[in-house]
């Protein structure tokens, strides 16, 4: 898994956590952001962009720990992925 500095360095673009809610944080700034894009914080806590709004973004963070106000996040260009058995299709 690539780092949190390895990928600013090929991104060149962050936001920053303005607001921390439950599950949620809004950030501002990733001007290139997508909706379910996944995104890694500067402590390297991983999230995935939830909302899209007009002055911020909501990001679903998958950690215990809650990201605090003020930490850059970046985006990591790629998305989840699940793998599905076959078996689990229902007709």
């Amino acid at each position: 898994m690539n780092s949190y500095s390895s990928y600013l360095e090929k991104i060149n673009e962050y936001g920053e956590v303005t607001v921390v809610k439950q599950s949620l944080v809004s950030v501002v700034g990733l001007p290139g952001v997508k909706l379910q894009e996944l995104v890694i914080f500067e402590s390297g806590k991983i999230g995935q962009i939830f909302s899209i709004n007009d002055h911020d973004i909501d990001v679903l963070f998958f950690s215990k720990e809650v990201p605090r106000i003020g930490e850059k996040i970046i985006r990591k260009m790629n998305f989840c992925q699940y793998l599905l058995a076959a078996s689990l299709w229902v007709l």
